[in-house]
């Protein structure tokens, strides 16, 4: 019994208790470049209102499924999943306070919800402000921007040759992982001024529970 105890913590120690880590980087000192790739980054607008529709993969099972939310910078997030009929599979608001499952869902657990879904979702609909953003060098060898987000930190990453976007974004906590975004395809909104990520996938750390998510409507809201 005790072998065994001292084996699952040692194979715990090889495989990280904690999950995927998050990568590390070193700091470029390449004003002009940072300068230039913090340009090239998008923002988006200070108040957001969106529709998408989604297709949820998780354990081998798809479902399809359509995802309201509202955004206001700094961080007033809102997301309510709805199923084809019209019925709430989750609802989730993170505020200044934090984020409250203000109704949790039978296939989601409450930490997918909170640290995949919605903080995936504020990267992409409040984002971090550019100022606060550093120009970076990953393990792999791919630039990247850095900055603090939430609780957290996060990664805009370009990998695709002749991107002048960020293809990859990634959230992390304590050194740890906790969401990773991959953006498909960029969008524009109706009158061709705000550009947004319009299909992405948005996956926990192992990659186990993944959302495809297509924008099918982006309104910039007038502050109030």
């Amino acid at each position: 019994m005790i072998r065994a105890l001292l084996a699952v913590l040692a194979l715990g120690s090889v495989l990280g208790c904690g999950g995927p880590r998050f990568p590390s980087s070193v700091v470029l000192e390449d004003p002009l470049l940072e300068r230039e790739w913090r340009a090239s980054l998008f923002v988006p607008p200070a108040r957001t209102k969106s529709q998408q529709r989604a297709v949820l993969a998780r354990a081998g099972a798809e479902i399809d499924c359509s995802i309201l939310m509202q955004a206001r910078r700094p961080d007033h997030v809102q997301v309510v999943g709805l199923d084809d009929l019209g019925g709430t599979m989750f609802h989730v608001l993170r505020t200044a306070e934090g984020t409250q499952v203000i109704q949790g869902s039978p296939i989601l657990a409450d930490d997918f919800l909170v640290n995949t879904l919605v903080e995936g979702l504020a990267l992409v609909f409040i984002g971090v402000p550019s100022a606060d953003l550093r120009l970076v060098r990953l393990e792999s060898g791919a630039l990247a921007l850095h900055g603090a987000f939430g609780l957290g930190e996060a990664l805009f990453v370009r990998e695709g040759a002749g991107a002048v976007e960020p293809d990859r974004f990634e959230i992390g906590q304590r050194g740890r992982l906790r969401a990773s975004i991959r953006i498909l395809e960029w969008s524009r909104d109706q009158g061709g001024r705000v550009l947004f990520p319009g299909r992405f996938l948005l996956s926990d750390a192992a990659g186990r529970c993944r959302l495809e998510i297509r924008v099918i409507e982006w309104r910039t809201e007038a502050a109030s």
